[in-house]
């Protein structure tokens, strides 16, 4: 028999499950919070509401999973994934990126190549938030999206990776068409301290766009070699925007007191 309290706590779950189909976003995004900090006392009519007919409560249960962090939740989760819709596929890969468990990778590795961007972006935002080797194939495959911003999020995802032979992969995103992915892939050479990719970071100090310069001196100054130093006084010379002359003057200043 129940005890009064566990009673209340009951009563508390069920209203907070029929509050994640609120029209009102924000009360459904309190309720999926406020599940949440119940722990696993929700995870079994979280689970449940993962199969109700509103795609709000779905979407909304998978999220408060994914912030429990439920073990038990991933392959529920996983389930629904052939099924659902690309508005809760993409709260569903949401989940399983927080609850970390390698078992979701394959499955989001062929979310990938989903027809849908949001779920490939998605899916690819998650594999570099996991950081498993066993997606570095499909990640880089990731690098010949046609969409800008899944290519921006595989550069971002391999960079985590650490690992310096995905440098070439990497290092021909600076000419990519998209300058958001440029900058990201320059940022990335940085990460790495990748001196192999000097001469295309200097080449990108020319570039028109202002992200491209502004990301070449960022990355320049982050892998620390001396050997740019002209190139770099040339282009802070020729340099007419501020905030790129500053990012270019620090890594000169960098560069000169380590010589």
């Amino acid at each position: 028999m129940l005890t009064m309290s566990e009673k209340r706590k009951a009563r508390s779950l069920t209203d907070l499950i029929e509050e994640l189909g609120n029209r009102d976003a924000s009360v459904r995004m309190r309720a999926s919070l406020e599940l949440a900090k119940h722990g696993e006392d929700a995870v079994a009519p979280l689970l449940e509401t993962l199969a109700d007919r509103d795609p709000e409560k779905r979407k909304a249960a998978a999220r408060a999973l994914g912030r429990i962090g439920a073990a038990s939740a991933v392959q529920p989760l996983l389930d629904r994934m052939p099924v659902e819709s690309p508005a809760v596929a993409g709260a569903v890969i949401d989940a399983l990126a927080e609850i970390g468990d390698p078992a979701a990778v394959p499955f989001l590795c062929e979310a990938v190549l989903n027809e849908d961007l949001s779920v490939r972006y998605n899916a690819v935002r998650a594999l570099g938030l996991l950081g498993d080797r066993e997606a570095l194939g499909m990640l880089v495959e990731a690098l010949s999206d046609p969409a800008n911003i899944v290519r921006q999020r595989a550069v971002e995802a391999l960079a985590r990776m650490d690992d310096s032979s995905l440098w070439v992969p990497l290092a021909e995103m600076l000419i990519d068409s998209s300058a958001g992915v440029r900058s990201q892939a320059a940022r990335a050479m940085g990460a790495l301290r990748e001196r192999r990719a000097l001469g295309r970071l200097c080449r990108l100090l020319r570039s028109r766009f202002t992200g491209d310069r502004l990301a070449a001196a960022e990355a320049l100054d982050d892998i620390g070699d001396p050997s740019v130093l002209p190139e770099l006084r040339e282009a802070k010379a020729r340099e007419g925007q501020g905030q790129v002359q500053q990012a270019i003057s620090r890594a000169i200043e960098s560069l000169e007191s380590g010589e």
